[in-house]
């Protein structure tokens, strides 16, 4: 075979005959638990500008901000840590295209939240004939809410960052 997608037999890991190409396959495809993290942040961020939607006051058994705060701050760490885990060491550049990754994730994350919100305000002022009312009007509290978690969490990977930085950096001293 002389195709550079395919390994000749000889130059195939021993790993490789062992494995069944469905296993293989498989182990690709399951999400790992940084990304079901991830899908959890949106699902409580959702969920809370949902809930901030309503406009009447009721008594909530969860408070979505404080849930996605969490689950996205531990999303970040768990993130790293599997990355870590992966490598054991991780170059600069490595590490800084992960970085970026990641604060592009929040980035995007924070967007879609806020284009939510936005486009809630919009159709219910549609719904109500365009009449802006001061209850919808009050969207800023639970965006500033979200803007404080996400920047909790890009502070969170910049610092885990630059602590790995440095700690690769003595290493190879």
């Amino acid at each position: 075979m002389t195709a550079s997608k395919f390994l000749e037999p000889a130059r195939r890991p021993l790993w490789f005959e062992r494995v069944p190409v469905a296993a293989r396959a498989a182990q690709r495809r399951i999400p790992s638990l940084g990304q079901a993290m991830l899908l959890l942040s949106y699902t409580a961020g959702l969920a809370g500008v949902l809930q901030d939607s309503l406009h009447r006051p009721h008594a909530a058994w969860i408070d979505f901000h404080i849930l996605f705060g969490l689950l996205l701050w531990l999303t970040v760490l768990v993130q790293f840590a599997e990355r870590k885990n992966k490598s054991s060491a991780m170059p600069a550049t490595d590490l800084w295209a992960f970085r970026r990754h990641l604060a592009r994730t929040v980035y995007l994350l924070l967007y879609v939240l806020f284009g939510l919100a936005q486009l809630i305000v919009a159709g219910s002022s549609l719904w109500n004939r365009g009449l802006w009312q001061s209850a919808m009007l009050d969207v800023s509290q639970p965006l500033r809410q979200y803007l404080a978690c996400g920047l909790l969490a890009l502070l969170t990977i910049y610092l885990l960052a630059a602590l790995e930085h440095r700690a690769d950096h003595q290493h190879h001293k």
